[in-house]
């Protein structure tokens, strides 16, 4: 659990991109007990690059940062109950926030998304074309956003 919880860590950085802590993820997807600064260096990081990531990791923001999300509901990329559908996009989160039940995530589902600006036409469509979905047990699927995603899961 240690290099997700550094994976977690790493998140909050501001000297390192997106992209490149998901490549440093799928490197330590194929380790089998993955080191996170083997990983950084495997992804091309320069030795004093590394050393910044380790000094922001170390101040106050960053601390407080992982403190205040820690407890919230969270997975990371390398972990095996991270939806394996997600895992495959182009560019997966490497920390997804959820709010839930993951066991519904094996069962068949339907993902909604839409305005956050919820139109009036908006909800009699998802008024009508729902029901019937979550009725054969489908799973709704949502980002959380506001609007039509939030009104979808309710």
């Amino acid at each position: 659990m240690q290099f997700e919880d550094d994976l977690f860590a790493l998140s909050f950085c501001r000297q390192l991109s997106p992209h490149v802590l998901r490549m440093v993820a799928r490197v330590g997807m194929e380790q089998r007990n993955p080191d996170l600064w083997t990983c950084l260096q495997a992804v091309g990081l320069t030795e004093s690059q590394m050393t910044a990531l380790t000094t922001e990791l170390k101040t106050p923001w960053v601390q407080q940062q992982v403190a205040l999300n820690y407890e919230v509901n969270h997975l990371v990329l390398t972990q095996e109950t991270y939806p394996s559908q997600l895992r495959e996009i182009y560019a997966a989160p490497v920390v997804l926030y959820y709010r839930g039940d993951l066991s519904l995530l094996t069962t068949p589902q339907l993902a909604v998304v839409g305005s956050r600006q919820m139109s009036q036409y908006a909800k009699m469509a998802m008024e009508h074309l729902l029901p019937p979905v979550i009725e054969q047990g489908i799973t709704i699927v949502s980002g959380l956003a506001k609007g039509v995603d939030a009104w979808s899961i309710n």
